[in-house]
């Protein structure tokens, strides 16, 4: 016999009646398995669904809201707001649903094993399957830990269709099998017998079968009639509305989900953008509005236009640099605070220049009046940087000079042995590190007052070429600086050699320049050998820390040029500030650095000049 299929409300009066009370245990027979269905676990299944989507959605709701740089949502967020709602709308209908759908039914849903059928009445549809058709039943006892919990009856139908029931001993298994089958003992019985006594006895449907009435019972609602009341009325299954359709849910709750999804993104992003704007004021930093002006839209012009340039200006001003100050007129350029930067850049400035005339040497009222005109320069003109060049002799002419000086060395000494050249302790390789030093050095006084963002000494190009070319001068404030090399008219000799070496004379002319202005400030020194002096040294322009190694020659040499350079050093230094200024600390003001003599050194006396 197949599996039928058909709606309870379709079922004679009598029987549903009795379908009902048998299902309650009110009435025979009762079934001899049963599984009830559980309303209150769809329930809560679908109520924790509408929780965790709208958990979901209040977390897309607060997920950054207020932060900086990040606040505001863009469009791709709306899909995730329509998705939360739907998820939201659709449980929330299908736990009411569930809940409608409990009351609609008279008897309590669930599965069920009579002794002539399998009755599945978990919906107003009934699921039978007549127990004619059964072909094994099977028991599983399951334990947990060793220890017995329940036993699993499995009933298999022809058809590959089976069926199973959980029960909680091993004795009422024993017991229900055995009331199985004397239920269907007694059914085969009453059937031979034709007692229909007994027949109607164990199976409440058997009016049905009786009259052959299957065929014309419907598996769909046959028209609707009253529930079941007060007043004699067999039971039927009541109706759900329409809008608890799983259609009508569905789409009502995607329509509603998409026409609330813009509103809620767009008043989350609009309160978010006022937080935004709260934080950014709070906080008060440059950082901050930038935050503002990446993400957020209410307040856009005036964060951009007015609130950050002048946080950018308050930190500028807190940190107290040029530099700092000028990259505010860089970044923010026509803004509100470019009156106030330029103010507050003009006040270092002029604050620097004051410091400055406290330290400056009062020996040439032409040095002090030139570097006011170059501190007004490098303000206007947003620069720093005064370039150091030198000009020294060229290689032909130091060539001619130790033809020269070895022609009056013979004049003046024809048996001696000679006199070592010069030339080739100022070519470039010798040269270049002695003018990086004396940079070094000025640079260092010059640090002592001005900032370097105000002020910045930098060694530059040479002012001629390896040609000898003259290079074209830079757009940039200079200090130019020609040295030659000469005899000073003196000789030198060792106390245990009979080699001779002439005394140096280093003349230094500079010129300090600043780009369209015509006036310059000049300067010239001069540096004399000493009477005598050893080799071994130490400078304080930071040379000399190889001389050890060096050739004899080499070094007697590489010593007058050191202490030649050493005294360019501490007289560059006294041009521009007085004596005791904070410029001149730890430099030697008199001018030549004093050589000290230890085991090796060799002290050489200067011959009478002739």
């Amino acid at each position: 016999m197949p599996v039928r299929h058909v709606m309870f409300n379709a079922l004679p009066d009598p029987v549903r009646d009795r379908l009902v009370r048998c299902l309650e245990g009110q009435g025979a027979p009762r079934p001899i398995f049963s599984a009830p269905t559980s309303a209150g676990a769809g329930i809560l299944g679908w109520s924790f669904l509408a929780l965790a989507a709208a958990a979901v959605t209040l977390v897309l709701v607060c997920n950054r809201f207020g932060s900086l740089w990040s606040g505001v949502q863009g469009t791709g967020h709306l899909l995730g707001y329509a998705g939360g709602l739907f998820l939201l709308f659709v449980s929330t209908l299908m736990a009411i649903k569930r809940l409608r759908f409990k009351s609609t039914l008279p008897f309590r849903a669930g599965r069920y094993l009579l002794p002539a059928d399998y009755v599945d009445a978990t919906g107003p549809r009934l699921t039978m399957i007549p127990m004619s058709d059964l072909v094994n039943v099977g028991a599983v006892h399951h334990h947990t830990n060793g220890v017995y919990t329940h036993s699993r009856i499995t009933f298999s139908f022809q058809g590959n269709v089976s069926q199973s029931f959980d029960v909680r001993s091993q004795a009422e298994v024993q017991a229900k099998i055995g009331e199985l089958e004397w239920s269907r003992q007694a059914l085969r019985a009453a059937f031979a017998s034709r007692d229909v006594q007994q027949l109607i006895a164990l199976d409440p449907f058997f009016e049905v079968r009786r009259d052959d009435a299957w065929d014309r019972l419907v598996a769909v609602d046959p028209p609707h009639a009253p529930p079941h009341a007060a007043g004699g009325h067999a039971p039927r299954v009541g109706t759900m509305p329409s809008f608890l359709h799983p259609g009508v849910i569905a789409g009502a709750s995607a329509l509603v989900a998409v026409i609330l999804a813009l509103p809620l993104w767009y008043v989350r992003n609009l309160l978010s953008d006022e937080a935004m704007f709260r934080s950014a004021k709070e906080v008060g930093s440059e950082f901050a509005y930038e935050g503002y002006v990446h993400s957020g839209r209410r307040h856009l012009d005036e964060v951009k236009n007015s609130l950050l340039p002048r946080a950018a200006l308050a930190e500028a001003k807190r940190e107290g640099s040029v530099t700092a100050l000028r990259a505010v007129l860089k970044k923010y350029p026509g803004s509100v605070v470019e009156g106030e930067t330029r103010a507050a850049v003009h006040a270092l400035f002029s604050k620097t220049l004051a410091d400055f005339r406290a330290q400056a040497s009062t020996s040439d009222p032409v040095m002090l009046s030139f570097m006011e005109k170059l501190i007004s320069y490098l303000e206007k003109s947003e620069r720093s940087t005064v370039e150091v060049r030198f000009d020294p002799p060229s290689t032909d002419m130091l060539a001619k000079l130790d033809v020269v000086l070895q022609q009056k060395a013979q004049a003046l000494r024809p048996r001696g042995a000679g006199v070592a050249p010069v030339a080739k302790h100022f070519d470039v390789e010798h040269s270049l590190p002695r003018e990086a030093a004396i940079v070094n050095n000025l640079a260092a006084g010059f640090k002592r007052v001005f900032p370097t963002d105000i002020l910045e000494l930098k060694q530059g190009e040479r002012l001629t070429d390896d040609a000898g070319a003259a290079r074209v001068d830079p757009s940039v404030p200079t200090i130019d600086i020609h040295y030659d090399v000469g005899w000073s008219g003196t000789m030198y000799s060792g106390e245990r050699s009979e080699r001779a070496f002439v005394g140096i004379l280093v003349d230094f002319d500079g010129t300090m320049r600043i780009p369209g202005e015509r006036d310059a400030f000049d300067f010239k020194l001069k540096v004399m050998p000493p009477d005598e002096f050893t080799v071994e040294y130490r400078s304080t322009a930071g040379l000399g820390a190889n001389l050890a190694s060096a050739p004899p020659d080499d070094r007697v040499y590489e010593v007058m040029a050191l202490r030649a350079f050493d005294q360019l050093a501490g007289k560059l230094r006294s041009i521009f500030f007085k004596p005791g200024s904070i410029a001149l600390q730890g430099a030697d003001e008199s001018g030549p650095a004093q050589g000290g003599s230890s085991p090796g050194a060799r002290p050489l006396g200067r011959s009478p000049r002739q």
